[in-house]
């Protein structure tokens, strides 16, 4: 095994000594849960120490040693941005006292050569960040209870577009929706929508039996405010947008309906928003837990599944007609796919119903009901429940992570191949260029892979325990990080995955270029 080892005497100030004696200074122990994940580059965190520390993996022979960037304090959360090879980086800032000085909330913008675009939000701290899918806008928001500040209104949110620079114009926008009489629980943005011959990104903001909308396009206008109950006992939970028309679904805990927002032009005066949404409430069952939408946008169809009842429901919008599909089992979520069947060659929407309670799969075929009701289901049994599930759809495949075991199934076929394994599988990784699935057990020193073709499992040993298995499918490389203070990781080489081919990067914690 090829070896980058630092020694504990370059890791010291001189004024120590050179020895057993004499550990490394650890500059940087990272404070949030995992790293940020770049095309060849690891971003760690440390709050505490107001720092971020890059880790280059890509080089044929990688340094042990981090790119260290100071940050603002107070960083709360870390993720890379959609679209682009950077890292965002919350932080809340601090309210300063005697003998320090106050610092504002942040947004940093961080690049993968440890350059930063710092956007400032103001003395009011946020905790939680959301992105749309395209990378351009960030939302810092409160999550959670009291921040602790003299006034604290839990409502306030910025907005942050990244296109342009942090002094310019509108790249900060805050808001603070008039109404809202619970805390946001979550915050989405639309993908794009023709609504009033504009097209426009809508932020949803889901609270306690309200739903809050503002046009991205307009930050300058009111949000338009829809109350869902009342009595505030529901909870919005989840937001489903529609490809083809302005319309999207929310559903909500503690309700049996689905509410359906259809957006129309409308041209309000007193507030200047020049749509308005129209909500119809649609019967999704008892206590509906997941929905998915399916069709084209003519014959655009929603698809329900309740975990207390065993049937699908298959509604259409436009009439509120709806199907109940009978299941052997109750269902808790829905993965839509595009697939042949065992009866029926042709390629197009099926669905696979699933819980995590219950061992049960069901294929439902929703595009092609019969009145018979067997011929709309087909189940297929399980030993255990699945924890987690991986979809492989281009190779119309399916990885179930089960307790100390690891599923194929073939979503064409509806075969399941099951694989056991020897300890607790918290996560995996799929190599699409070599069809290969990879698998780290937490604690153990061992990487496993299962190719997919052949069915051929291998393993690979490692010197230390597997803490978490990050793809850098780009560099043909798995990095696999072991619980280490001072900074440890194997690096794989996926063309060639054996120990004469990884390299070991120890250290980096406590090394800086």
């Amino acid at each position: 095994m090829k070896a980058l080892r630092l020694l504990s005497c370059v890791l010291v100030l001189a004024s120590f000594a050179c020895g057993d004696d004499a550990p490394p200074e650890i500059l940087i122990k990272p404070s949030l849960n995992a790293p940020v994940l770049l095309d060849d580059q690891l971003v760690f965190v440390d709050g505490p120490q107001h720092t971020a520390a890059l880790l280059d993996v890509s080089a044929a022979k990688p340094s042990a040693k981090t790119r260290r960037v100071d940050i603002p304090p107070g960083a709360v959360q870390a993720l890379r941005r959609n679209t682009a090879d950077e890292a965002l980086i919350l932080c809340a800032g601090e309210r300063g006292d005697a003998d320090t000085d106050p610092a504002p909330a942040t947004l940093v913008a961080l690049t993968d050569e440890g350059k930063t675009r710092k956007y400032e939000l103001g003395t009011t701290p946020f905790n939680a960040m959301a992105q749309s899918d395209d990378g351009r806008y960030a939302i810092a928001f409160r999550s959670g209870p009291a921040l602790g500040r003299t006034l604290d209104n839990p409502n306030e949110l910025i907005v942050v577009d990244l296109q342009l620079a942090p002094d310019a114009p509108g790249a900060v926008t805050r808001k603070a929706p008039e109404g809202l009489g619970h805390t946001l629980s979550r915050v989405l943005i639309s993908p794009n929508m023709r609504i009033a011959g504009e097209d426009r990104r809508l932020l949803v903001l889901l609270s306690a039996a309200e739903v809050t909308l503002f046009d991205l396009n307009h930050l300058e206008r009111r949000a338009t405010i829809v109350e869902l109950d009342a009595t505030r006992n529901i909870d919005p939970q989840q937001v489903v947008f529609s490809a083809h028309n302005p319309t999207l679904y929310v559903r909500a805990g503690g309700s049996d309906n689905i509410f359906m927002f259809r957006f129309e032009p409308y041209v309000n005066k007193d507030d200047g928003n020049d749509f308005q949404p129209t909500i119809n409430p649609l019967s999704g069952g008892v206590k509906p837990s997941d929905i998915a939408l399916f069709g084209g946008a003519t014959a655009e169809r929603l698809l329900v599944v309740a975990q207390s009842s065993a049937q699908a429901l298959v509604i259409d919008p436009d009439s509120s007609k709806t199907t109940a599909v009978p299941l052997k089992a109750a269902a808790q979520h829905i993965l839509l796919f595009n697939a042949a069947s065992p009866r029926d060659p042709r390629v197009q929407t099926r669905a696979l119903l699933y819980s995590d309670a219950q061992p049960g799969l069901s294929f439902l075929d929703p595009e092609s009901l019969t009145t018979e009701p067997s011929d709309n289901v087909e189940a297929l049994n399980l030993n255990t429940p699945a924890n987690a599930m991986i979809p492989l759809l281009d190779e119309a495949q399916v990885v179930l992570l089960q307790p100390n075991s690891v599923s194929l199934l073939n979503l064409s076929q509806r075969t399941l191949t099951p694989i056991s394994s020897s300890g607790s599988l918290s996560g995996a990784q799929f190599d699409a260029a070599r069809k290969r699935l990879w698998v780290g057990p937490v604690g153990q020193p061992w990487l496993g892979s299962l190719d997919l073709g052949t069915g051929k499992t291998d393993e690979l040993r490692l010197d230390q325990g597997v803490d978490r298995v990050l793809p850098m499918l780009a560099q043909d490389r798995l990095v696999v990080l072991h619980t280490n203070p001072e900074g440890s990781a194997t690096l794989v080489d996926l063309e060639h995955p054996d120990r004469e081919h990884v390299q070991r990067l120890e250290g980096f914690f406590a090394a800086a270029l």
